[in-house]
């Protein structure tokens, strides 16, 4: 024990235990029984989740974080949406896509700005399962066509959305709508300051 904790201290790592796990839940606590202010909820619920995580309460961590956003009064709707967009997203690849699927739907019943980033990661997120799990691709169309031509989202959001319907188009077989998705992924992503090399790698490969 001695020994792991001269080495956690070496490499400048903290090594927390159940105990200071079960702190982090009190503490979070504490801020939901006192403050109103809605990104100090936000943080807490947050908190307390990947603390119960960290004390293997999976299950419990996600009913919490759920019943947090249906009844919470004092939080953002952004809040909410981006504490389901958080948990869902936890739930892409790990074999869980169905349940993240069920949270991102309550996610988008919680009306945010479309300037949001939690509005387009709703949509994305939803993207990347039809695409890569359920292979329902046009699913994956219709979940992120609509913000293609919707002025609010950001050039940085916009390459992803672009580069997920390209491969959709792609894996549909209609290699013209791909290119030219990959195409516009990469003029957005430059306006956006984005590192563009997967989209550029797809033009390569469907130019050929």
């Amino acid at each position: 024990m001695k020994k792991m904790f001269l080495i956690a201290t070496l490499l400048g790592a903290v090594v927390l235990s159940g105990a200071d796990f079960a702190a982090q839940v009190k503490e979070a606590d504490a801020v939901l029984a006192q403050s109103t202010d809605s990104k100090a909820r936000y943080q807490a619920i947050q908190k307390k989740f990947t603390a119960m995580r960290k004390l293997k309460q999976y299950n419990e961590s996600e009913k919490f974080l759920i019943d947090a956003v249906k009844t919470d009064k004092h939080m953002r709707a952004s809040h909410k949406r981006g504490l389901l967009n958080y948990l869902a997203g936890l739930n892409l690849w790990n074999g869980r896509h169905m349940f993240a699927l069920e949270v991102l739907k309550q996610a988008g019943a919680i009306e945010v700005s479309h300037a949001s980033n939690d509005y387009y990661r709703t949509f994305f997120y939803q993207a990347c399962i039809y695409n890569g799990r359920t292979k329902e691709y046009q699913k994956t169309l219709d979940s992120v066509t609509p913000l293609l031509t919707d002025p609010k989202i950001h050039p940085v959001c916009l390459y992803d959305c672009y580069c997920v319907v390209g491969s959709a188009y792609e894996k549909l077989g209609d290699k013209a709508k791909a290119l030219d998705a990959f195409k516009k992924a990469i003029e957005v992503g430059k306006k956006g300051k984005r590192k563009v090399t997967d989209a550029e790698k797809a033009v390569v490969r469907l130019s050929k």
